[in-house]
């Protein structure tokens, strides 16, 4: 098993998932590349048992070389150059007796729509095609579930049979335009051989599509060469990979939610079917390992293809394998461990090790109509407005050298205020202003432990999306944190202070998080009661709202007294909730929250949280 793991750490490779806002050959996750062998003469082509890989990727895709039906190139009436930037996350998971499952989340920033006029808006054009305007669509594009199984692990002949279910469902509340919209499932089968400086993999599948899309035949050949064992150049290779689709049932009926119209004229004698894409695609790889991260830059261009564009594709990927590690007190094994504990690992230490981190996918939902004026009072706002707001939120934490740890929290929300009248109702969805942190522990002494945070708040993820998605200001906070924990318990106190752009007031906001694992019973070592309060204090230092800002001034809310504005908003809450192991190294708890004085803001009398979170 370890040298297993040393081969994926030295050559642990994952494509990029070339997504595209039309329907075109699939590039799924193609082989992991684990130029090492067992000693027991066996290839592993799937994640061991407790490893993890993550893998992190940016893309861009331009072009505007489009070919009618019979492969032949055109130009189209309003020419465009379509314009898509993808953000890509890849997660995959060992589960043993040969089986990882694996997800991908892309994010997308679209731009020049190519099937839309330049300067006007239109319901059709002269050819009879549908048009809708898209440029600048932003948002979560087809996500994907994978589930791969490995029945054959000799070294000579092993084999990996692999399904792939495409889901439309992420984007379902945001601009139909986001994806296929359609519910695919590919199954495929590869192989991969190997020495020490070349490797070949062949795939080969067929491609279920829904709606109206033709299904395909899918084909891939990967090949690579790594120029040297030695210690200089044994992390670099270059590898070159064919792949494609051939179309063979095309032609379905039209269904009812299909995104594009059947074969249609886009230039003159011209019949162009998105819905029958196919077409061949080469790109070119360099990559390069180093400390336990696998770097490749790619080149892909289209060779043939018809009813379909070619794309010119740049992509950039990051990939890791997190090795599993069981966290240690004493003589006991806390194999599910909360970040307290995790921080807390080492004697007088409140950040991460270097090379280790914690993830968590945390999902909130906050509902209620509870609002207070700014003298504290509740009252009911006109209209009857309630707030139901559910979000998504991961959470990534790594430790660098030198007691610095850097951190990422990104949201994704799905909000509705809703009025007593059942017609009027506002629905918002999309990702939410993201959170950049760098942590630095300063203090290592046993009586308190101390720390320092940067933390930077983003709004550009959201810059073409619907403006009720965030705040759209760009904050700042520093803070100074401590960590204590014993091998049952653990208390962790945070304070801060934000600077806040545009009309909001600036504030103090505040974390104390404390928690209790009962040891008295053998069977509740693993489980564990938490507390938690939050909140922030206003300074009140607001400024006059310009058009830009979100919310405006301090206004009579609900006569004859409750003034009230959102910009100077403070609150305070107490959560109380449990946690429990629900898998090796891996913890969910869930929390009530309860708010114990609210001021120019909402109170919401439902706030519940459910965390699934792991350290590596």
């Amino acid at each position: 098993m370890a040298r297993i793991v040393r081969g994926v750490l030295a050559a642990l490779s994952v494509v990029l998932i070339a997504h595209a806002q039309e329907p075109d050959a699939t590039h799924l996750q193609d082989p992991t590349l684990i130029l090492d062998r067992g000693s027991e003469g066996r290839s592993y082509l799937v994640l061991p048992r407790g490893l993890t890989q993550i893998t992190l990727g940016a893309e861009r895709k331009r072009g505007d070389d489009r070919r009618d039906a019979n492969g032949t190139p055109f130009r189209a009436v309003d020419r465009r150059y379509p314009d898509f930037r993808y953000a890509i996350l890849n997660m995959g998971f060992g589960l043993g007796k040969g089986l990882e499952l694996a997800f991908t989340l892309p994010y997308t920033w679209a731009s020049d729509f190519y099937e839309t006029p330049r300067n006007f808006y239109s319901m059709a054009n002269r050819f009879g095609q549908q048009l809708d305007r898209c440029g600048g669509c932003t948002g979560l594009t087809d996500s994907w579930l994978t589930l791969k199984y490995q029945p054959l692990r000799d070294a000579r002949f092993p084999l990996v049979v692999q399904g792939d279910m495409k889901f439309p469902e992420i984007y379902r509340h945001s601009n139909p335009y986001m994806g296929s919209r359609a519910h695919d499932f590919h199954l495929s089968a590869w192989t991969f051989w190997h020495n020490r400086h070349v490797w070949f993999s062949p795939r080969a599948g067929h491609l279920w599509r829904g709606g109206s899309f033709g299904d395909s035949i899918t084909y891939l050949f990967d090949t690579g060469w790594r120029p040297s064992t030695s210690r200089k150049a044994h992390n670099f290779y270059v590898r070159m990979r064919v792949e494609g689709n051939d179309v063979h049932n095309g032609g379905k009926p039209d269904a009812g939610n299909d995104r594009y119209r059947g074969s249609h004229e886009l230039a003159p004698g011209r019949l162009f079917s998105y819905r029958d894409a196919q077409g061949t695609r080469i790109a070119w790889s360099a990559g390069l390992t180093l400390a336990q991260w696998n770097f490749e830059f790619t080149y892909a261009r289209w060779l043939a293809w018809r009813n379909r564009i070619g794309f010119r594709e740049w992509g950039l990927q990051a990939s890791r394998p997190l090795v599993q590690r069981e966290l240690v007190k004493g003589d006991r094994i806390l194999a599910a461990p909360t970040q307290a504990e995790v921080r807390a690992r080492e004697p007088n230490s409140i950040t991460l090790a270097p090379g280790e981190g914690f993830a968590a996918t945390i999902f909130d939902w906050k509902r209620g109509q509870n609002r207070h004026d700014d003298q504290g009072r509740p009252f009911d706002a006109a209209g009857g407005r309630q707030h139901d707001f559910r979000f998504l939120t991961q959470y990534l934490a790594y430790g660098l050298p030198k007691g610095f740890e850097v951190s990422a929290l990104v949201p994704y929300l799905w909000g509705r205020e809703a009025f007593e009248d059942p017609n009027r109702n506002f629905s918002h969805t999309g990702l939410n202003d993201i959170w950049l942190s760098v942590r630095k522990q300063v203090l290592y002494n046993d009586l308190v432990p101390l720390g320092v945070a940067a933390e930077f708040k983003f709004t550009e993820p959201i810059r073409h999306a619907d403006r009720w998605l965030g705040e759209l200001t760009h904050d700042i906070m520093i803070s100074a944190f401590s960590v204590k924990a014993g091998t049952n318990w653990w208390a962790a106190p945070k304070v801060g202070y934000k600077w806040r752009e545009g009309a909001f007031s600036d504030e103090v906001p505040y974390v104390f998080d404390t928690g209790y694992r009962p040891g008295f019973l053998r069977p509740l070592r693993d489980m564990y009661v938490k507390g938690l309060f939050t909140g922030n204090f206003s300074l009140n230092n607001h400024s006059p709202a310009s058009p830009k800002d979100r919310f405006g001034n301090l206004n009579l809310a609900a006569p004859p007294d409750h003034y009230f504005t959102f910009n100077a908003g403070a609150q305070h809450r107490a959560g109380f909730g449990v946690g429990f192991r629900l898998i090796q190294n891996w913890n969910v708890e869930i929390i009530n929250h309860e708010y114990l004085a609210t001021r120019n803001n909402n109170a919401y009398e439902r706030d519940w949280t459910i965390g699934l979170a792991r350290w590596f």
